[in-house]
């Protein structure tokens, strides 16, 4: 009797089904295109991504390109190579809350590495990290927390978008 009782506790505990939640949350910012003009940097490739009213630059971005390979040049490695890129961007909610507040910015890319390209990337999500926002991008499966995340850099030196 033992047995089958351990077994689904364990079964119980192992996928997460617990009366114990995740912590709460913060709400997701709801953006105006002026809160994300600027520059902004991350802290752990020390990539460089600025927008202006109208387009974006970054001197970092060719890991945005995972589900896109082809567009990078050949034997470029996104995990460590860097490639600048540039496009036009637009704010809006998530594809999975289209009601929602505006905290995804989607990236029209029209030029990576040098290259010219015609890529929409729309990973990049405004989150709320104390009393600032930040541009978290995820590489792969947000549960893996394989991420880059942008803060405010007001002294970078930013990439001019043309």
């Amino acid at each position: 009797m033992r047995k089958p009782f351990l077994g689904l506790l364990l079964a119980v505990a192992l996928t997460g089904c617990t009366p114990v939640g995740a912590p709460p949350q913060p709400p997701a910012p709801d953006l105006e295109r002026a809160d994300l003009i600027g520059a902004w940097k991350d802290s752990e490739r020390g990539g460089v991504l600025t927008f202006t009213a109208e387009r974006f630059a970054g001197d970092d971005l060719g890991f945005m390109f995972v589900p896109f390979p082809d567009d990078l040049p050949a034997g470029f490695d996104q995990k460590r190579d860097r490639a600048a890129g540039l496009g036009e961007w637009e704010l809006g909610p998530s594809l999975a809350d289209p009601d929602g507040p505006d905290d995804y910015v989607r990236l029209n890319f029209l030029m990576i590495a040098g290259r010219e390209v015609r890529a929409s990337i729309n990973k990049l999500e405004a989150q709320t990290r104390g009393s600032s926002v930040v541009l978290v991008f995820y590489v792969g499966d947000p549960d893996l927390n394989d991420r880059i995340v942008y803060s405010r850099c007001p002294e970078c030196p930013a990439p001019t978008p043309s």
